[in-house]
């Protein structure tokens, strides 16, 4: 056995194959402290010994462990932390997600890793671990990315890691489940039947019996109209006034009589991209008799809204929205997330079926072009699948019908 020279309680020295060791107890963490003091003097082993000690105490009164918590360890401390900011600074829903997203952590990294032995770039491997079964968005992801960091910054303001945020893999900003923008997306027999069960859930009883329903109703009519035949974003729609809406009565040269079109300024601070864009839309008439109706056309004035001043509310439009997707028996809109943003999935398929180019749909929604590619590339392949598989047969008066 070594000869064990104490230095104050708890706390000693020893010689191990002519190298001073350092030992101290820890009994809040119920661990001995072991370390080489790297040298053969001892009496350069008891000033290294006591200068250590100090180093423990410090970390012991700030709050911190000597010991590395262990990746469990760190959610669960992290997670604590959070659970008193319930009801005040996150909600009860918030503080489960990033309960969820630090479970995926733990799984990944393991429960029993040591959260100080972790690098830079320990989770350059965790977007293709969590993709490895199902493909994930980008904005889950990101979302995960920002719950670990969160977590890490918050340790390492406490000392309990080395670094205050994992380096992950950079998130391309297209990368989307282009699966999920599909299931999103009405089809035109869906829309046709929304449409049809607008008119009747304005003209109800129920609704024409009471005043202010009568008139939500009306609104989400043209709300829903208007959404898809701009696609303009659910924010932009909410914060549109009637100064940056003019109609034009136009004939296009394959129609037989003119159209009336509108012509939407969306200001750069209502815009999502924060770039002023300026769009010429179908649907003019659909401005036209809601403006009429509503009463509330002046330049100033919200087009959407109960009073002209005031936004209309997600929650009302929600409210509204899954009444009509039961009326118009679209099926699995829940589980398909089919929300009123789904809308401008619709109009950007439309325009792209009926022959315009990626770069017109894009200056129209204020979206990047590659965007606009990349996510509804599924529209021109099946546009080109229709078109190759289009086939007539001739009658016997010689004329063709298409098949």
């Amino acid at each position: 056995m070594p000869e064990t020279i104490e230095i104050m309680d708890g706390v000693s020295i020893f010689e191990r194959n002519g190298i001073w060791q350092f030992q101290m107890w820890l009994a809040t963490e119920k661990r001995m402290v072991r370390e080489t003091l790297k040298t053969k003097y001892q009496r350069d082993a008891v000033r290294l010994a006591q200068k250590k000690w100090a180093e423990i105490i410090n970390a012991k009164d700030s709050g911190r462990n000597y010991f590395s918590m262990t990746a469990l360890q760190g959610v669960q401390s992290y997670m604590d932390y959070k659970s008193r900011e319930i009801g005040t600074a996150i909600k009860e829903g918030r503080f489960q997600t990033m309960q969820t997203h630090l479970d995926h952590f733990v799984r990944y990294v393991g429960g029993e890793t040591k959260l100080k032995d972790m690098h830079l770039d320990s989770c350059a491997g965790y977007f293709l671990y969590r993709c490895q079964d199902k493909q994930k968005s980008q904005i889950t992801l990101a979302n995960e990315k920002s719950t670990i960091n969160a977590m890490m910054g918050h340790l390492y303001k406490r000392g309990e890691v080395r670094l205050a945020e994992f380096e992950f893999p950079k998130l391309n900003k297209y990368e989307l489940d282009l699966e999920a923008v599909r299931r999103q997306t009405l089809t035109m027999e869906e829309y046709n039947r929304l449409i049809r069960v607008l008119r009747e859930y304005v003209s109800s009883v129920d609704s024409v019996a009471n005043e202010r329903e009568h008139y939500t109703r009306q609104l989400m009519r043209y709300y829903v109209l208007i959404s898809a035949n701009s696609g303009l974003r659910t924010g932009e729609l909410q914060k549109l006034r009637w100064a940056n809406v003019s109609l034009s009565l136009e004939k296009p040269d394959h129609a037989k009589e003119g159209m009336l079109y509108a012509n939407i300024v969306v200001l750069d601070h209502t815009s999502k991209t924060k770039r002023t864009r300026r769009l010429k839309c179908r649907g003019g008439k659909h401005f036209k008799h809601w403006k009429e109706y509503s009463g509330y056309g002046a330049n100033n004035d919200l087009v959407f809204s109960l009073d002209g001043v005031s936004r209309i509310s997600n929650r009302l439009i929600l409210y509204h929205w899954h009444r009509l997707m039961d009326l118009a028996k679209v099926e699995d809109y829940q589980l398909r997330k089919i929300v009123p943003y789904s809308l401008r999935h619709f109009m950007i398929t439309q325009r792209l079926l009926s022959g315009l180019s990626y770069e017109q749909v894009s200056k129209m929604c204020g979206t990047g072009r590659d965007q606009v590619e990349r996510v509804y590339s599924h529209v021109t392949e099946e546009s080109l699948k229709t078109a190759a598989y289009a086939d007539y047969k001739r009658n016997t008066d010689g004329s063709v019908t298409p098949i």
